[in-house]
């Protein structure tokens, strides 16, 4: 995979400097740096295939999806608006717009864009994003007919199962919730996320232990996983393992960064 990227850079790079104002080597450019997790080469490549035409949409998309991936939100959103007013039909820039807004919890503002996004081409993960909006506005009901609909376009969506289990988790529908959770996980063993919600929803029903053993598969699975180690560390509060939970606690620190 490596080398396959290695000859892509050289190849582009070599275009980059037989043709150097054409914009389109660079927003390729950019897709290839953006896949290899190189965020800020690829925001450098996108920036500079707007430079090169100011009207090209999507190099904005791009520039635009390498600052979102570096969680500059405000940036990201500004290069997101000159893409739509370059060209308003691109589904994907309203979707990572939201996106965007969504991850500075600006869940109102987040909500049109989803519906910009599944108006022009309904896909799973505008439906699925636009139902935790809806969830982190207490709408539970509606977040639900949303990861129903990313689900009907995607059946092997983990994400949107998981959410909709942790919805239901919220409305005290604990078996519907860890059906659901385990539905995520079948689909990907690896989710950290579904685990950690499978959790939530047995420590709802004071089943403490049980839920500390899938806080552990979920950190088994993500060591970095703050919020699987907090609630870990209630869990054992809940048990009056405080000694514990103070170390847990620890961990929850060290994995935020802090």
């Amino acid at each position: 995979m490596q080398g396959r990227f290695a000859d892509a850079d050289s190849k582009y790079e070599q275009a980059a400097r037989l043709n150097p104002k054409d914009e389109y080597v660079y927003v390729n450019w950019s897709s290839t740096l953006h896949e290899q997790g190189k965020y800020a080469d690829a925001a450098d490549k996108g920036e500079q295939a707007a430079n090169l035409n100011p009207k090209s949409a999507f190099a904005y998309a791009n520039w635009g999806s390498a600052l979102l991936s570096q969680e500059k939100f405000d940036d990201a959103i500004q290069k997101f608006q000159q893409a739509i007013r370059l060209d308003p039909k691109v589904p994907l820039v309203y979707r990572m717009w939201g996106y965007a807004l969504l991850s500075q919890r600006k869940f109102a503002d987040a909500i049109p864009k989803f519906e910009e996004a599944v108006a022009l081409s309904p896909d799973a993960d505008s439906y699925n994003f636009w139902g935790v909006a809806l969830y982190n506005q207490g709408k539970f009901a509606d977040a639900i007919s949303k990861f129903e609909e990313a689900i009907y376009l995607d059946p092997r969506s983990f994400a949107a199962y998981n959410n909709w289990g942790g919805t239901l988790a919220r409305q005290g529908k604990f078996a519907e919730a860890i059906i659901k959770c385990r539905q995520a996980i079948k689909l990907n063993p690896a989710s950290a996320e579904a685990y950690n919600t499978w959790g939530g929803a047995l420590a709802a029903q004071g089943k403490f232990a049980e839920a500390i053993a899938k806080y552990q598969e979920a950190i088994q699975l993500n060591p970095k996983f703050a919020e699987a180690y907090n609630n870990w560390g209630f869990a054992l509060v809940s048990l009056g393992d405080f000694a514990e939970a103070s170390f847990v606690y620890q961990e929850a620190m060290l994995a935020m960064g802090k």
